[in-house]
This record gives C-alpha cells, sequence and structure tokens, in this order.
C-alpha cells in the first residue's frame, strides 16, 4: 500500500485453504438488504438484490440463534454467539443503550436507526469455522475435485482469446488445461493481478511492463474501495479489561485452558461486540460500525502486543466509503507484488464520516457506566480536536480494514469488467471471475459473509448454463 499522506503499510491475505476466511477476526456480518438491492437498482447486476441473497445465507448457515426470516440453521457454515455476561463487554453495550442504540440479540437483523449488541462469530466448539471447513473439506473425496496446495497461478493460458487453463510453479508447477472455462477466485488485490500479468488490462501499462494484450480492460484493477479502520483507545481504572489476561502466567494458564476444552479468552473472536450506527442524524440508516475490544494494543508493539495497564479499545470504520484507489502490476512476474494506491479520504463523503466516527466515539465513551471506568483518551489522544486534527489521526494512525472490493467490478454497462448476468470476464471466452473484486461498492461492513452467500449465488448461476458453449 502507498499514497502520498498515508504511511505505508503491508496488507495480509489468507493464502492459505479456505483464503481469508482462515486468517479473518471471524465476524459474521451480512450486511445491510439495502445495499444488495442497489447493486441491481444503481450498479444493473439483475438477479443479485436481496431477494436473490437471502435464501442463500439461510441455506449456508448453521445459526446459534435459530432460524427466522432472516436466519437458517442446518447449513454446513457454523455460526455462534458470544456468551454474554462479561462485565466490560456488558458495560460497552450499556453505553451504546444510552447514547439510543438498540440493543438486540442478533445485529445482523434490521438495523434501524442503530443498534449495539454481541456480534455473531465463525467459531465451533473454540475453533475457527473458515469456509474449508464449511464447503471445501465435506466435498473433498468427490471425484470430480482435486484440492493442489503449495503451488502458485503465473497466468492464464488463452488461445484465440479463450481462456484454456493456467500456468503454475512450485509444488506442482506445470500447466493445467481445460475443456470448460477458468474460474478465477483468488480475492480483491490477486485476481486483478493475475488478470494484468496475463494480459488483460490497460493496453498502455501492460506494454510498460511487457505484458503481451489479450484483451484491453483498463478498469482492471481500478474502482479500488477499502475503508480505513481507525482505533481509539482508552485507559480505564479496572482491571476488568484483558490486558493481563494475554500476559505473563494469565496468559499461560489461558492457553492451558484453551488446549485442554478449547474455551476462555483464547476462543473468542477479535470482537466479540459491536455496533452500528449514524454519523449524522439526518441519515436514514447506519453509515458506520463500531468494534469494541476489552484490551488495548500498545503502539510500541503493534500489531498484536497488548498493553500492561488496563484499557478498551473501539474501532471506527465507514461502511459504504466511496474513495477510489487502484492496483497495478508491477512487472510481468506474478511473484512482484502490485503496486496498491487506496486513496483513502479522498471523497468528501468519506470524511466528513471520519470524523463523525471519532465525534460519535468521544460521546460514547462518555456514558454509564464505561463514563464511570474512563481514565483518559490515549489514542489518538486529546489533542486531536479540530476537523483537520481527526482527519491527519485517520491517516497517520489508522490501518487497512481488509476488506477490499471493486478491482473487477461487475455490471451491466461495457466499462465492467465482468457481466453480472454470469461474471464473464468481458472480451474473452471461458473466464469468470467471483470474490470481493466483483463487488462495484462495499456491502456494509465484513465482507466475509456478503462473499459466501455470494459465491453460492454464482455457482448457482454457472451451473445453471453448464451445458451452454462458452
Amino acid at each position: 500500500e502507498a499514497d502520498a499522506d498515508v504511511p505505508a503499510a503491508t496488507w495480509v491475505r489468507g493464502k492459505t485453504l479456505g483464503g481469508s476466511s482462515s486468517v479473518n477476526g471471524m465476524m459474521y456480518n451480512r450486511g445491510q438488504p439495502e445495499d444488495y438491492d442497489a447493486l441491481e437498482s444503481q450498479y444493473g447486476c439483475t438477479g443479485w438484490n436481496w431477494q436473490h441473497i437471502l435464501p442463500h445465507m439461510r441455506a449456508m448457515e448453521d445459526h446459534a440463534l435459530g432460524a427466522n426470516e432472516w436466519r437458517g440453521t442446518g447449513g454446513p457454515l457454523k455460526v455462534t454467539m458470544p456468551s454474554a455476561g462479561d462485565a466490560l463487554y456488558e458495560a460497552m453495550i450499556s453505553a451504546g443503550e444510552n447514547l439510543g442504540l438498540k440493543r438486540v440479540d442478533d445485529v445482523n437483523g434490521p438495523n434501524g436507526k442503530g443498534v449495539i449488541g454481541y456480534f455473531p462469530r465463525t467459531i465451533s466448539e473454540g475453533k475457527r469455522w473458515s469456509s474449508a471447513q464449511a464447503f471445501l473439506r465435506p466435498a473433498a473425496n468427490r471425484p470430480n475435485l482435486k484440492i493442489i496446495t503449495d503451488t502458485l497461478v503465473e497466468k492464464i493460458l488463452f488461445a484465440n482469446r479463450r481462456a484454456i487453463g493456467v500456468r503454475c510453479s512450485g509444488k506442482h508447477a506445470g500447466e493445467y488445461r481445460t475443456k470448460r472455462e477458468v474460474i478465477l477466485t483468488a480475492g480483491g488485490i490477486a485476481s486483478p493481478h493475475l488478470l494484468q500479468v496475463s494480459g488483460i488490462g490497460d493496453p498502455a501499462h501492460l506494454q510498460r511492463i511487457g505484458v503481451p494484450l489479450i484483451q484491453a480492460h483498463p478498469n482492471v484493477g481500478r474502482n479500488l474501495i477499502e475503508h480505513r479502520v481507525l482505533s481509539m483507545q482508552f485507559r480505564i481504572n479496572t482491571q476488568l479489561s484483558h490486558n493481563r489476561q494475554y500476559q505473563g502466567w494469565r496468559l499461560v494458564a489461558n492457553m492451558l485452558r484453551y488446549l485442554g476444552n478449547r474455551s476462555g479468552y483464547m476462543a473468542d473472536g477479535a470482537y466479540e461486540a459491536g455496533a452500528f450506527f449514524r454519523t449524522d442524524d439526518a441519515l436514514a440508516r447506519p453509515d458506520a460500525q463500531l468494534l469494541m475490544a476489552p484490551y488495548t494494543v500498545d503502539p510500541e508493539k503493534m500489531p498484536i502486543g497488548l498493553e500492561k495497564n488496563p484499557g478498551i479499545a473501539v474501532l471506527g470504520f465507514i461502511l459504504r466509503p466511496e474513495s477510489q484507489g487502484w492496483l497495478q502490476a508491477r512487472s510481468a512476474s506474478i511473484t512482484d507484488t502490485p503496486e496498491i494506491h487506496p486513496n483513502y479520504l479522498t471523497a468528501e463523503h468519506d470524511r466528513t464520516a471520519a470524523i463523525g466516527i471519532v465525534r460519535f466515539i468521544r460521546r460514547y465513551v462518555q456514558q454509564s457506566p464505561l463514563r464511570e471506568l474512563l481514565v483518559n483518551e490515549t489514542l489518538p489522544g486529546d489533542h486531536y480536536q479540530s476537523d483537520a486534527e481527526i482527519l491527519d489521526a485517520w491517516r497517520q494512525l489508522g490501518g487497512c480494514g481488509f476488506h477490499l472490493v471493486g478491482t473487477c467490478r461487475m455490471g451491466s454497462d461495457e466499462d465492467a469488467v465482468v457481466d453480472s448476468d454470469d461474471l464473464r470476464v468481458r472480451g474473452v471466452c471461458g473466464l469468470r471471475v467471483m470474490d470481493c473484486s466483483v463487488l462495484p461498492f462495499m456491502v456494509a461492513g465484513n465482507t466475509n459473509a456478503p462473499m459466501m452467500a455470494m459465491a453460492s449465488r454464482a455457482a448457482e448461476l454457472i451451473l445453471s448454463n453448464r451445458h451452454i458453449r462458452i
């Protein structure tokens, strides 16, 4: 990642079975129904509205809260709830209620004007339940499936503008050919990168890096949308903070407890509670999200070293950012990491919302019972007060949200990289893309659940025309 006014950073990817669902914070957030409806009404992505996506959500879930019109049970994906009762989490939820947020059992239900509560997570019996656990492993013995690991796809192979396979290096190096089609599911970074080094992208850029042109697609790698996350940290006057649970003899005890029966602090998700809220009371629905943590990270030991003194963290981010960035291959080699420019906070909407998030969090921590526990704000600190100073805190102290979308945008228009009807890459045959890169905008919040449901919908579309020559 490289922007002129933001410190350079490394973006984490899940380069393993299960992709980023194997390395994420395990939060299960579906997004708001209005977002999926906007895919169809605003972007012409027919067949991707809430009416089409909800059945896939419900079918894949085995939700601990039980089935209703929003949730499903009996599916392959385990969705569980944190155990209520932690004193500090309860205090954080109560403070939100006193600020006007509605406490709910399922924050994935109707958001109204703002909700707060415990977050569902993809954890089962104290263990991560990734998409590999839910979908891939049960299918591993099918005769038409072969799982290959420790292997890097270097290039998509074409013959007369038709994708005919891939070339790989690593443990299973070689060329893999297909009589049907190639389906690219490498993620918001790797999918556009692989398209570019394979000859699909902006002609001038491909010429500069020495890649022969297969299909001109200037928007491959463009429309990059990512939200910046700001963690505000506060010192508190009680050892209810979890900081000391991850240090010294308590850390050893908690590790042994987890190894013994998969319980305790080590069995928790990254953030067990959170909220959806409005940065402006005039808005019809939430435009921002909070994640609440009963611990704080030592700024000198980023990203995982915790402070010794007790504290809490409240992370805020914009649900539907409008700033657009780009990424592009540095060379013809897939092993050269791409150049990424997220262009955070370049849209006026995002700057206004970012300022609103900080001011909201400061009001939030002043609500009882948090107010009685609060000592002071340690990050970014009380000296960040003006709008300009708050925006500077976002740029200098914020981080990547790991929810990148848009770099292989789908749509019904000619500028879209893939066709929303069937996810085929425009201008070539036998090639589809299905991952976060196809979303033209960010579905509110975390992208794991939306992508699994949309992948199920994509499989339905692919199977419906599998007998058609493509």
